[in-house]
């Protein structure tokens, strides 16, 4: 059995809605959070930012501490995007104890 990797996304601007939608398409991903400063877009649900026609239950958050802390036995995928035009994606696994 695949384990399912939880993606957290940091910034939802043009960059970010399209890493969004592709992660959306793959099997064994799951978006769990959404991380951007832009006023207009905290609060709202990322189903809707995406412009989905339906919720996902993640809301984007200006609060990036949320997805670090507390998370023993995890393992996420983090991704950023810029607005120079690229995304940077890393895994973090943290081992069971």
């Amino acid at each position: 059995m695949e384990k399912e990797i939880r993606v957290v996304l940091f910034g939802v601007g043009p960059l970010g809605v399209a890493t969004a939608k592709g992660t959306l398409e793959r099997k064994g991903m799951r978006i769990v959070g959404a991380v951007d400063t832009a006023k207009d877009l905290v609060g709202k649900d990322l189903g809707e930012v995406l412009n989905l026609g339906k919720t996902l239950g993640v809301t984007v958050t200006d609060d990036a501490n949320r997805f670090s802390q507390g998370k023993k036995n995890d393992d996420h995928s983090y991704t950023h995007s810029h607005s120079q035009g690229h995304a940077c994606a890393w895994t973090a696994s943290k081992s069971q104890g």
